[in-house]
């Protein structure tokens, strides 16, 4: 083929796939883990745990690039595997119509931490439609994902019902233009036309015989490659042959604000195939499609982007963040309470110690909130906590808040993470700061749950195992003596604390509050 036929096929791949993750996205905390199959590694000595002991082996189709680390992960590579049928590229092709289980594993960023949820996938490329349903969606209840691939009779459409409330949102698409389709059943054959698939080799996924292709995308412009990996079924076991049983993206661009994860596999069991495997009812749209409409402006304002795209769904941020559109709009109560800039007098005290009983006390007799002490919290535990407040945030609120001490200090979900980065950096130079690190979260999360929220959106992150830490009771922490001294990280732990305990402090009826000292 031309150059020119290499760059839309590679172009067509690109969005396919990347399209093809997107309902493949509703996500829950995962503790990493190291050494199983598909898990990210750097060498063999990592991969013990895959397969036998020496079976195991670390896999990188990348690792001629710049970025490695973007599809390297341990795979079941055994010595004895078969001879037939010979690999060929054309037995990677889906069948048009087919359901499975499907189990997912995400590494959004460089870091080591990963994402997880379960479902099912529902495939038909003859209609144009896909659809996934969750067991259990991120607030602990069912939910399901309709994806209607654009046509000539009707518009590509995304819907996502959790619980009772239906939205969908139209879908963009602004590298391919038109209308918006769903994968394709021969990517990875496209890609090997264009010249960019190699044979990986034979290996064993979930105990099936396979054989292991991977497609690469270089753009060497804007230094960024992407990495497709698909393992197919030699039709040797129970799975028959050509289903994909893992399929592995990779970016060595990711952004959570362009839908663009690090890492992200999708493990395939319990398939059923064929011109019954799916019917027209398994597309219909949710709540007999009485669902919310989510416009332009409406997006634009939630999501912090311009136009809500096809790569914005491929991330866990971003569909976390989308669970809660429904909830954005603030009650009038909200509002209220919102232009209120001073405490009401049940929610004040003369020091910062009272004030806290007397908040905790309101958030232990809430009904459905599930409270623990701040000092029970890892630093973890608390980013998790903080993640979640924030995607379920009301930008309306927000805006309220201007030159208000409750005013967020965080943009993005990268803004939020780079914080993140930076609490566990100070925690590990400087352990004996880790309490004060702590105590200012809780106070910003406590902040977050009660004036960032709807109402609506408490009664959601409620539903789910969301826990919220209770005020820290021991008063407020004085300046270290070391940042006094002119410790660089000891003084920003303490700026940042302040920041934190900022709003509290104006629940404190005196002038300032009695600090507590400790000496580090």
């Amino acid at each position: 083929p031309t150059d020119r036929a290499h760059c839309c096929l590679a172009v067509g791949v690109w969005h396919t796939m990347w399209r093809f993750l997107i309902l493949l996205v509703t996500f829950a905390p995962l503790e990493a883990t190291t050494g199983i199959c598909g898990s990210q590694c750097k060498s063999d000595a990592e991969c013990g745990s895959c397969g036998n002991s020496s079976a195991g082996r670390c896999s990188s189709p990348a690792a001629r690039t710049a970025y490695p680390a973007i599809a390297a992960t341990c795979v079941d590579s055994p010595s004895d595997a078969p001879t037939e049928p010979k690999p060929n590229v054309a037995d990677s092709r889906w069948p048009d119509t087919w359901t499975a289980d499907v189990q997912a594993y995400v590494y959004k960023d460089w870091s080591g931490n990963a994402v997880e949820s379960k479902g099912k996938f529902y495939y038909d490329i003859t209609t144009g439609h896909t659809r996934t349903d969750w067991h259990p969606y991120i607030d602990g209840r069912d939910a399901k994902q309709v994806w209607i691939g654009g046509s000539q009779t009707e518009k590509s459409a995304y819907y996502v019902k959790s619980g009772p409330i239906c939205i969908y949102f139209t879908i963009h698409d602004p590298g391919m233009g038109g209308s918006v389709g769903v994968e394709l059943p021969d990517w990875i054959q496209r890609c090997d036309t264009a010249g960019m698939a190699t044979y990986v080799g034979r290996e064993r996924v979930n105990g099936e015989w396979v054989d292991h292709y991977s497609c690469i995308i270089e753009y060497a412009k804007v230094n960024q490659t992407i990495v497709f990996q698909n393992w197919h079924s030699l039709g040797l076991g129970k799975t028959p042959k050509g289903l994909p049983v893992r399929v592995t993206g990779g970016n060595s661009a990711p952004n959570a604000q362009k839908g663009s994860p690090r890492l992200s596999s999708v493990w395939y069991t319990n398939f059923i195939t064929g011109a019954n495997a799916v019917k027209p009812d398994d597309f219909a749209k949710p709540n007999w499609g009485w669902c919310i409409p989510v416009g332009l402006e409406e997006a634009k304002a939630f999501f912090g982007v311009e136009k809500l795209s096809v790569a914005h769904l491929s991330h866990p941020d971003v569909q976390r963040r989308a669970h809660y559109l429904p909830h954005a709009k603030p009650a009038k109560s909200d509002l209220a309470r919102a232009r209120q800039k001073l405490p009401r007098a049940k929610a004040a005290g003369s020091s910062l110690q009272e004030v806290a009983v007397k908040l905790n006390r309101f958030l232990t007799r809430e009904r459905g909130l599930t409270t623990r002490a701040c000092s029970s919290f890892k630093l973890e535990e608390l980013h998790g906590v903080h993640r979640e407040l924030f995607s379920a945030r009301s930008p309306i609120l927000q805006s309220v808040y201007v030159g208000d001490r409750r005013s967020l200090r965080y943009a993005s979900d990268a803004e939020l993470a780079e914080a993140h980065k930076l609490d566990v950096l100070w925690s590990k130079d400087q352990p004996h700061l880790l309490e004060i690190v702590r105590d200012g979260l809780c106070h910003e999360l406590v902040m977050m749950y009660m004036h960032h929220l709807s109402a609506s959106a408490r009664t959601a992150i409620k539903e789910g195992a969301f826990v919220l830490p209770r005020l820290p009771e021991g008063g407020l922490h004085q300046m270290p003596v070391a940042a006094q001294r002119g410790d660089g990280i000891a003084a920003a732990v303490h700026q940042s604390y302040t920041n934190k305990t900022s709003c509290a402090i104006c629940h404190v009826a005196r002038a300032v509050a009695e600090p507590r000292v400790i000496v580090v």
